[in-house]
């Protein structure tokens, strides 16, 4: 039998069976659904249950879920092309909800508050250009507020207030900036308690205060014979106020509270009365000064709340916080935007929130030990908690926005509200973080990232126990640093900023000036030998480990040798591509000769049996023959025609021409990916000359031999079963004649004879 019969006869194996049965490959699985012995009902629901498994693995197979079936490269490389595409489209949306939900211009609206409260300048005595952060005493606390504070609270600008369109607006800081409501004063006190101290130290008795504490704070009356606000305490569930960590300790939000006015001439006679009956006295540990602003260009309010310490050590301790927020949601075209970018987010969260579930189905409890899959799991969680988070702040923030700006007279109570909004830019904050993080998971294939990650898991328990040792010599040096230098030096005033500037030492940013004046050869000690254990020793030890795990890791990538590069994986689908082209021309080609050739008795019209002979002398299956054939026979009438015959030309030189320009430019794509070739860690080849088959091809060889073979068993268990068939027609045959015979034996009995 020639090569041509050969093809020829599977090629209409191939046919036969592909028409009468369907076969699904799915993990080297075949599975062959019979009409003859499954119902209607069952069938359809077969289909539907096949539809959804399909829909499913494209849309979330991810590379944990294939990672036993590495040896498909192709597979694997094109899960991991699918899943950095799409990923990178929800980091694109992420980074769109980011920065979409702040104004850029906060710092400076921020700037201009803190310039205009905080860095102003007044005159005290002989003190020139005196500032917030320069107050020593309750004296300069109430010049700075008649000075400072409430000139700016109440900027007087008789020009821009009497123009028309901002008479009705009030007083407007630098022009652009209303006052919300009217500010407030707060103070929380210390309560008194006996003074114990020797007799003769003291010549009277001398009231003392105890030390600050948010659970044991004052709540008498200041004065008696005084029931005003200001003199009285309001707990913080009244005032709804937030606690604030101080320079000094952690403040409540209760307090003795008393509220400004919108008029000027009032709250400095409020202010007024306020000092000359000492309403800061030895009592006092801090007094807030809180209020809000809204600019009206950008659309953003501004909590500001100035705080002054006064601790039981005396002096003053100045500190202060101003957050910009963007409250009014969804008022511009851009905003509509970022709505629709946060739909869509929440589409691509529950999108990965099933892909986390379908792995842990496929993978169980292993998935905790992948270091990706959790993750995964993190982002997922930590953007619902955003989502989640995010629906709470904007109904809040609508349902109390109308509430708390009641009137002119009124302080808005916004500190809710700008919690809510700072705990959302700090969850979005560490959300997009990850995000960008997870950037890794995708790219980890490249030979620099694999070395990286691999050095890293390799060092995990060395690092381990070397932090633990580095932890115990740094805690060392910093409590000597803080009960050595602490009472002098400003870098180790407390044991945080003690190890802040121990790390600062480390980066090369140090003040050894500061230490030798606080303790000059004490200061000299410490210093070198903090230098010399950590830095000369101990840093180096980490590099140490560092360096000797990537050495390792490189030892083993040279002997497993096991990484495949991406230009190899675009090499093969384009010379699959390119062979596809081949035959395509190829099989024009041979319609083309069979048309001019074809008609063996030159009457110019081309029969189906000429066709059919000419194309069975070059190998093709009756099947495809017919194909073509009913294609180009426009009437039904088993003949081409000239017309026919030029159309079929015309439409194949067409095709053929199409293929060719396909072919240039998947060459030219070929070429511009060879010339920018990414290395992927899946399997590394040889780069010798002899060129052996790919797996990618190896594996495709074997699921098409795998699909012959079982098309054969099936044509010979047919053919079996039309044997028997055969044999049981020839049996039946056999049967009857027999009966016939003896039919025929009994005609003379019945007088035939006669």
């Amino acid at each position: 039998m020639s090569v041509t019969d050969t093809r020829n006869v599977l090629e209409a194996m191939e046919c036969e069976t592909l028409s009468s049965n369907a076969y699904e490959y799915n993990n080297k699985t075949v599975k062959t659904f019979s009409n003859d012995k499954i119902n209607f009902d069952e069938k359809q629901n077969s289909k539907c249950s096949q539809m959804c498994e399909k829909i499913t693995n494209y849309l979330w197979t991810t590379r944990t879920k294939i990672d036993g079936n590495k040896s498909n490269a192709d597979i694997y490389i094109m899960t991991t092309l699918r899943e950095l595409f799409i990923y990178l489209i929800f980091l694109v949306l992420l980074l769109l909800i980011s920065f979409g939900t702040i104004n850029a211009n906060s710092f400076y609206f921020a700037a201009a508050m803190e310039n205009a409260f905080i860095n102003e300048g007044f005159d005290f005595g002989n003190l020139k250009d005196l500032q917030f952060p320069d107050l020593s005493n309750t004296r300069q606390y109430w010049e700075y507020l008649d000075n400072v504070a409430l000139k700016f609270l109440f900027w007087d600008d008789s020009w821009v207030n009497s123009r028309p369109e901002t008479s009705t607006e009030g007083n407007l800081m630098y022009f652009e900036i209303k006052l919300v409501g009217v500010a407030r004063m707060r103070q929380v006190r210390s309560k008194v308690i006996p003074c114990q101290m020797p007799s003769y130290l003291l010549s009277r008795n001398f009231p003392c205060y105890e030390k600050y504490s948010i659970f044991n704070d004052d709540s008498a009356p200041m004065r008696p014979n005084k029931s005003n606000p200001g003199w009285t305490y309001t707990s913080s569930q009244v005032s709804q106020a937030d606690n604030y960590y101080g320079s000094i300790s952690l403040y409540g939000g209760g307090g003795y509270i008393i509220d400004l006015t919108s008029d000027s001439n009032k709250t400095n006679q409020i202010v007024s009365d306020l000092k000359e009956q000492t309403w800061i006295d030895r009592g006092t540990r801090a007094v807030f000064l809180d209020f809000v602003v809204f600019n009206i260009n950008m659309n953003l309010f501004c909590k500001v709340r100035i705080v002054a310490e006064f601790p039981n050590f005396g002096g003053v301790v100045t500190s202060f916080t101003i957050t910009p927020s963007k409250l009014l949601r969804y008022s511009s075209a851009f905003e509509y935007f970022i709505l629709c970018c946060e739909i869509l987010f929440v589409i691509f969260i529950i999108y990965y929130a099933i892909e986390v579930i379908l792995e842990f189905r496929e993978i169980k409890w292993q998935i905790f030990k992948n270091y990706w899959s959790i993750q995964d799991m993190v982002v997922v969680l930590v953007s619902i908690m955003c989502i989640s988070f995010n629906i709470y702040r904007v109904i809040y923030v609508n349902q109390q926005i109308s509430t708390v700006i009641v009137s002119d007279d009124t302080y808005p109570q916004f500190d809710q509200i700008s919690k809510y909004d700072r705990l959302f830019q700090h969850f979005i904050s560490i959300n997009l973080f990850i995000a960008i993080l997870k950037i890794f998971k995708y790219i980890r294939f490249n030979k620099t990232m694999t070395h990286l990650s691999s050095t890293l898991g390799r060092s995990g328990k060395e690092i381990f126990g070397f932090s633990v040792m580095f932890l115990i010599v740094f805690i060392a040096f910093a409590q000597l640093a803080y009960l050595m230098f602490g009472s002098n030096a400003t870098d180790y005033s407390g044991m945080q900023t003690s190890v802040l500037s121990q790390f600062r030492i480390i980066l090369g940013d140090f003040d050894y000036k500061a230490l030798s004046e606080a303790n000059g050869p004490f200061g000299a000690i410490y210093f070198v030998l903090y230098v010399f254990f950590v830095f000369f020793v101990l840093i180096n030890m980490f590099v140490a480990i560092i360096c000797e795990n990537y050495v390792k890791v490189k030892h083993d990538e040279t002997i497993n040798n096991q990484t495949i590069s991406m230009s190899e994986f675009f090499k093969s689908k384009t010379a699959a591509v390119m062979e596809r082209f081949k035959m395509k021309t190829k099989k024009i080609v041979d319609i083309q000769d069979a048309i001019n050739n074809g008609d063996l008795n030159n009457d110019s019209y081309l029969g189906f049996d000429e066709w059919r002979l000419t194309m069975k002398q070059k190998g093709y299956a009756d099947c495809e023959i017919e194909a073509v054939f009913s294609k180009y026979d426009v009437d039904g009438d088993q003949v081409l025609d000239p017309y026919e015959q030029k159309q079929m030309h015309e439409q194949l030189e067409a095709e053929k021409k199409k293929i060719s320009e396909a072919m240039n430019s998947e060459k030219d794509g070929s070429f511009k990916r060879q010339n920018s070739k990414s290395q992927i860690n899946l399997r590394e080849s040889d780069s010798n000359a002899i060129e052996y088959v790919t797996q990618e091809e190896l594996l495709f060889l074997n699921i098409r031999m795998d699909g012959l073979e079982n098309n054969v068993q099936l044509i010979l268990q047919k053919i079996d079963q039309v044997l028997s068939s055969m044999e049981s027609i020839e049996l039946q045959k056999l049967n009857n004649q027999k009966v016939i015979g003896k039919i025929l034996e009994t005609f003379p009995l019945y007088g035939i004879s006669t």
